[in-house]
């Protein structure tokens, strides 16, 4: 690859990260098209250098499963990102970041919208619009999420730079029922979507297993969802220790409509895996068959087994963002 990865210290990118949250908030100076505060929320005192995602709710946010109906406005902005009341509903999101306070949440659009110009959806002459958005953060600290909004950055330049989709960002303040609320993470929900995760999506109660499958490393074991056990595989690090793969469940976020698809993806992601290791483990070079199953094949190297199956560039760069960002969660 030629691409040049320079690692720098975390220190260092939470300076980068605020000093472009200061450029950002230089930039939108206010001119006949901004949008400024409601005076009922500006009243309470606090500092407008951020947007404001206003929401209105008429009963409490209490549950993972069930949505609330909400307004939202969203102004300290340019005129072309400000939304008015729109339709919207929310819930609360996350496993255990869940238990901070104030929460994180996901909000669904009744109509599909664009939040302040994520993913600069100019560039394919239209705004990037989808109906779920989601406001982050964590039970831990506040520096957590600048390290979440330093992620999303660096995932644009190593993502998106190489053609595919990663979440965009960008902190904002937030207001519950005319209170302020906290300072929140805007990001895209990850899901089945053209400008999102673009896989197939299936028709309603379609029964074939020729489909897209958005798969999701969870450990909370939602249906639908498979185990991995990874067969025993051990691999031995360049110090001499050997570690052996811990079994984990994979959840389907994407549509399935039956045991046969869940089947498939699960098998299929188990020989996957299998190529890869007995490829790059143990030289042995397999290839998938008519119906997906190993047989052995006719390369004579394990980068050209590995790249029949996958998508070696984009597995590259999430390695490369992992390894800078040493994200513990779940795996």
């Amino acid at each position: 690859m030629n691409k040049k990865i320079t690692v720098i210290t975390a220190t260092a990118l939470i300076v980068i990260c605020l000093a472009a949250a200061l450029l950002y908030t230089l930039h939108i100076s206010k001119n006949s098209a901004y949008i400024d505060m409601p005076d009922d929320i500006k009243s309470l005192g606090m500092t407008d250098s951020l947007p404001v995602i206003s929401i209105t709710t008429t009963t409490a946010i209490n549950s993972h499963d069930e949505y609330t109906n909400c307004l939202i406005s969203v102004f300290n902005t340019k005129s072309q990102y400000a939304i008015t009341l729109e339709p919207a509903e929310i819930r609360l999101r996350g496993n255990s970041s869940a238990e901070a306070d104030p929460p994180p949440y996901r909000i669904k659009f009744k109509d599909n919208q664009n939040l302040l110009g994520l993913s600069d959806g100019a560039k394919a002459k239209s705004w990037v619009k989808a109906k779920s958005w989601v406001l982050l953060t964590t039970v831990f600290s506040c520096a957590e999420d600048v390290k979440s909004d330093i992620a999303f950055r660096i995932a644009k330049k190593l993502i998106d730079d190489d053609g595919y989709y990663s979440s965009d960002s960008m902190f904002v303040h937030v207001y519950m029922n005319g209170q302020f609320h906290g300072i929140y993470l805007l990001a895209e929900q990850n899901q089945v979507n053209k400008n999102r995760v673009n896989v197939t999506e299936p028709k309603n109660n379609y029964a074939n297993a020729d489909i897209g499958y958005f798969v999701e490393l969870d450990g909370y074991d939602y249906e639908p969802y498979f185990m991995m056990d990874y067969s025993s595989a051990a691999v031995t690090d360049i110090y001499g220790v050997t570690r052996s793969f811990i079994p984990k469940s994979y959840s389907i976020k994407s549509d399935v409509y039956n045991w046969g698809q869940t089947s498939f993806i699960a098998s299929y992601m188990i020989n996957v895996f299998d190529l890869i290791y007995r490829a790059c483990e143990k030289g042995e070079y397999m290839t998938f068959g008519k119906n997906y199953e190993l047989v052995p094949s006719t390369f004579d190297n394990a980068a050209d087994t590995v790249s029949a199956v996958i998508d070696v560039r984009s597995f590259v760069d999430m390695y490369i963002l992992y390894e800078i960002m040493h994200d513990c969660d779940v795996g």
